[in-house]
Formats: structure tokens, C-alpha cells, sequence
């Protein structure tokens, strides 16, 4: 048996075919085009250029809240897909181990380079799962500054409070 028998098997087939609804299900440029728009857009990203007023700091929070939520979303989306790529990706390698396994050792001799050799044949899938775990990894990124940006904001907020209390007093 050939790597083109393998790749033609219907198990090999499938897996592929769910890679390719997964990739439509998720557009990951789309995504991170937006995560990007989202990030760069942030009004808690241009208030050190401003003077701090309760309502600017106001919108800043409710605007990150938003964006945080947006990109949450966004990043379960993904990680769905993600998910059910790589239980194909597993499924398919435990078929091929199983069903192909003469063929695994004409070209693979130790587990390394059956390794290798499975990743070779799932390449597709193996590419759409490190796409994917590239852009969770930005989300991921995305969200924690948020949620850094968050506690900032809460201390600029306390700190007018401060200041707005204590006009025409010594501080």
C-alpha cells in the first residue's frame, strides 16, 4: 500500500472534509482582522493623550467590556473548531496506525518517525490546528490586556474620585 492509498482511505477523507468545515466555519483571517480592529480601537488605549473626566474613563471601561466580550465570543468560536480538528486529527492517526500499519513501517521505523510520518500524511490538519492555536494565542493576548487595561482604568477612576472630593484642599 501506498501514502496515496492512505490518503485516499475514507477515515483520511472525512477528517479532511471536517478540517475544510471547520475552516469555513471560522474564517481565521477574518478573526484576527478583527481582533485587530477591535484592540487598535480601544478608547482605554488613547487615554493617556486626553485629560481623565469621569465620562471619558466611563466610555473607555464600557467600550473594553464590549470588546472583551466580543473577543471572548470569538475565541470560543475558534476553540470549537480547534477542538474538533484535533479529535480528527487523533482519529485519524489511531486509524492509520491501526489499518496502515504495514505500510507506517516501510517508512517509519521508531515512534519519532511514525510520528513524523502521520503528521506528514494529516499535514492539512496538522497546519489548521497550529493556524489555530496561533490565533487563540492572540486572543488570548488581546483579552489579558483588557483585562490589565481593567485595572488600570479602576485606578484612574478611584484616583479623579480623590481628586474631584478633595478641590480646594490640600492633597
Amino acid at each position: 500500500m501506498s501514502l496515496a492509498e492512505i490518503k485516499s482511505d475514507p477515515v483520511v477523507k472525512r477528517a479532511l472534509a471536517l478540517k475544510e468545515s471547520a475552516d469555513a466555519a471560522i474564517n481565521l483571517e477574518r478573526i484576527v482582522t478583527e481582533a485587530d480592529m477591535l484592540h487598535s480601537e480601544r478608547a482605554s488605549r488613547k487615554l493617556y493623550k486626553i485629560s481623565l473626566e469621569p465620562t471619558k474613563l466611563a466610555n473607555a471601561s464600557l467600550q473594553d467590556m464590549s470588546n472583551r466580550a466580543r473577543l471572548s465570543e470569538l475565541k470560543a468560536r475558534v476553540y470549537v473548531q480547534r477542538t474538533a480538528v484535533q479529535h480528527a486529527f487523533e482519529h485519524c492517526s489511531a486509524h492509520i496506525s491501526t489499518q496502515h500499519r504495514d505500510t507506517m513501517k516501510e517508512y517509519a521505523s521508531n515512534a519519532g518517525d511514525r510520528k513524523m510520518f502521520l503528521n506528514r500524511v494529516l499535514n492539512k490538519l496538522v497546519e489548521s490546528i497550529s493556524n489555530m492555536d496561533s490565533t487563540l494565542e492572540l486572543l488570548e493576548i488581546y483579552i489579558k490586556d483588557i483585562d490589565q487595561s481593567a485595572w488600570a482604568i479602576r485606578n484612574a477612576t478611584d484616583m479623579l474620585k480623590l481628586l474631584m472630593d478633595n478641590r480646594g484642599k490640600a492633597v
